[in-house]
Parts: C-alpha cells; structure tokens; sequence
C-alpha cells in the first residue's frame, strides 16, 4: 500500500505545481536566438581598401580561328576545277575511243576490199556474149530511149552479179560491173561511155535522145568486139 500511496502523492503534488506554475508552454529550437537578416554593411576605410588584394580577372577561353573567306573560296574554285577538269578527260577518252573503233572498221574494211579484188583478179572472167547480145537487143527494140539505154546496162549488171565473182561491200552493181569488165580486154574508154550514157539517162535531168542510144549502141559494139582481146 505504500507504494501506491507514494505514488499518488507524487501525482498530487505534480498537478498542484502545474496549476501554480500555468499554462505548458514549449520554445521551438533556437528561441532567444536574434533572427536572421540582412547584416549591417561593412564600411571600409581607403587605407583598409589599399591592403585589399586587387581583383583577378576570370581567364577566359580564347576565341577559335575562323577559316578566312578566302580560303574556303579557293577551295570551292579548285574543287570545280578539278570536276570539270574529269569531265573533259572523259570526253576525250571517248572521242579517242570513237575515232579509233572507226580507223579500225574502215582498215578491215579496206583489207576486205584488197582482198577481194586479189581473190577477183585470179577468177575466171564469165563469158559476157549473152550479156552484150542481150544488151544489144535491148538498144535496138525500138523503147523509149532512157528506157533501151537503162536495159542494156541492166543486162551486163545481170550477168556481173550472176557470175559468182568477188564483190567487195561496198560496190555498188554499177561499180561491180565496171570492175568486171575492166578485167577483160573490153576497151576502157568504151566502158566508161556506156556507163556514163546509162548514169545520165537513168539519175540526169535531162531526158535522152536518140542520139543517146546511138552512142551506147556504138560503146557496145566496142566492147563486144574488144572484150575477148581481139
């Protein structure tokens, strides 16, 4: 019992003592402290700011180089150059290479031609009678005259093309013909007379005359009495 008797003593007398001493009141941290502000200026003396070190700029970076104007001008120039330069270089490598596929097309074509005409002198010249008889008779049936003058020739154009004998590419049958009858003993001035009769009545301006199948007929009567060397 005298425990709790003690004990509710105690109490007792902690309730008087709180009711003497009022209301409980608790300060927060730091209470009777001076509150914070802004404090008062510092006024310094010009014999106090004399021992004051100077003030140390901030280093600063310092600023980059620029590529002058002129410079990336130069380049741009030189890099226009250099292209247009390669285009040049490639157009003539194949102007060069043009030139030099068409000497060469034009050297084969030239050798196939020389060796034809060496394959052609060693043949067989064919018989031209029937040629220059068929010639004759159509000089001689009465045509129109372009149209007697054009078969003659039409006629000996017919055998040459019949006759099996080397032909370069690039002969025409007039050219073939001639080319043949040069081969034989035919009189050349004869020949150059009836092809140049035939040219004129068949591609001229002019249309031919009698006169005209008389000179082919005559040019023919040459050839036929020349061509077998007689």
């Amino acid at each position: 019992m005298v425990p709790v008797t003690l004990a509710a003593l105690v109490l007792l007398l902690a309730v008087l003592g709180a009711g003497l001493r009022g209301p409980w009141t608790a300060d927060p941290p730091g209470a009777g402290l001076p509150e914070a502000g802004t404090p008062p200026p510092v006024t310094v003396t010009e014999s106090e700011t004399a021992l004051l070190p100077e003030e140390v700029p901030t280093p600063t970076d310092p600023p980059l180089a620029g590529i002058p104007a002129w410079a990336s001008d130069t380049v741009l120039a030189l890099a226009i150059a250099a292209l247009l330069g390669l285009v040049a270089l490639g157009a003539w490598w194949l102007w060069r290479r043009r030139r030099t596929l068409r000497t060469d097309a034009l050297r084969a074509e030239a050798a196939g031609t020389v060796s034809a005409l060496e394959a052609g002198e060693d043949e067989e010249v064919p018989d031209l009678s029937p040629a220059l008889r068929r010639a004759a008779a159509a000089l001689g049936a009465g045509a129109a005259p372009a149209d007697a003058i054009v078969g003659a020739w039409v006629a000996l154009e017919e055998t040459a093309a019949a006759s099996g004998a080397a032909r370069s590419a690039a002969d025409t049958p007039t050219e073939f013909t001639t080319r043949l009858l040069h081969r034989t003993a035919a009189d050349p001035d004869a020949v150059a007379r009836l092809r140049d009769v035939y040219r004129a009545a068949r591609f001229g301006s002019r249309a031919p005359t009698d006169d005209d199948v008389a000179a082919a007929a005559a040019a023919l009567e040459r050839i036929e009495s020349t061509w077998e060397g007689r």
